[in-house]
């Protein structure tokens, strides 16, 4: 039936942001020691400054051939708005 599909499509998406979130760990991991988690702010949990996002955000770009926007407020800025953007998702 169609849950099977949906639930199908969920995993897809799981899968593919365990993948991303590998690759942004190996990005990240040239700045910092901290461990990744999804809900992980990049400046107050990561520790990452504002000259450092915008390094680790053109180094995404480059490894996903993405444009990921900055917030205004980069400092609410998480791992998982990164993710969204990178699966289409604002």
């Amino acid at each position: 039936g169609s849950m099977n599909l949906h639930e199908d499509a969920k995993m897809k998406i799981e899968r593919k942001e365990e993948q991303e979130l590998k690759i942004l760990g190996e990005i990240l991991e040239a700045y910092i020691d901290t461990p990744i988690k999804k809900d992980a702010f990049l400046i107050g949990d990561l520790g990452l400054d504002s000259f450092l996002i915008v390094y680790f955000i053109s180094e995404v770009d480059d490894r996903f051939g993405a444009a990921i926007e900055m917030p205004e407020h980069v400092e609410y800025m998480t791992v998982q708005d990164v993710l969204d953007q990178l699966n289409g998702r604002k």
